[in-house]
């Protein structure tokens, strides 16, 4: 059976080993406090055979190890992305931060009231935003449809109906009166060529009319009035 042993001064002034009355094989957690007493380690103390009484935390109220060596270190809050070091202190991991390691780090800063950190360097941004740090704002109106988000590029998907970068032209108000003005455009080229030729035609008869030499007479076949 093992049997430890501790130290003991004796009144004549030399050390002499003595058997321990009770201990803990499996210690309390950590190292010892004091490497000749056997019963007091970081974590808890050995009250009595094989069991340990777990240290307190500093406000004295609440236990800070617990399992049947204090092997485990208590962390309240839990620590959510790290690791409870000591009671109540957690050793976060890359890029969060926070008592608890709760509050993810984003290096591009979020804009205020725009978007959040809501993972390591992600923005989640507010609806009607957009972009790696949530700056831009959507402008694509009650007719279209924003691509939003942090990885987002503000571009607007439009309704049916609906046309512009912000979907705010309604397709039958801008269509409709462009397609009357080409009519119309059209419509006086076609009458102003028909015109053109109209005058063209008329005016080559005239010239062949003027080259017909049928029409001439000798002056002296000309018979004047005495009248």
């Amino acid at each position: 059976m093992f049997e430890p042993f501790f130290a003991s001064e004796t009144p004549r002034n030399y050390v002499m080993s003595v058997p321990a009355t009770y201990f803990c094989s499996g210690g309390c957690g950590g190292d010892r406090t004091d490497p000749d007493l056997i019963w007091y380690y970081n974590n808890g103390d050995c009250v009595s055979m094989e069991t340990c009484k777990c240290k307190l935390k500093e406000n004295k109220t609440e236990v800070g190890y617990a399992g049947y060596n204090c092997e485990q270190i208590l962390c309240n809050p839990q620590c959510k992305h790290g690791e409870c070091t000591a009671p109540d202190v957690c050793s976060c991991e890359p890029q969060y931060v926070g008592d608890d390691c709760g509050s993810p780090v984003c290096t591009q800063s979020c804009v205020t009231d725009k978007g959040y950190c809501a993972a390591p360097d992600f923005c989640q941004c507010e609806t009607g935003y957009y972009g790696f740090d949530c700056s831009g704002l959507c402008q694509c109106g009650e007719h279209g449809t924003c691509n939003s988000g942090s990885t987002g590029n503000g571009m607007c998907t439009c309704e049916s109906l609906y046309i512009g970068e912000k979907c705010d032209q309604n397709i039958v108000l801008v269509v409709i009166p462009t397609l009357l003005v080409a009519i119309i455009v059209v419509s006086g080229v076609i009458t102003a060529v028909t015109l053109l030729l109209v005058f063209v035609i008329k005016r080559e008869r005239y010239k062949a009319a003027l080259a017909n030499n049928d029409w001439k007479i000798e002056y002296s076949h000309v018979k004047f009035s005495d009248a």
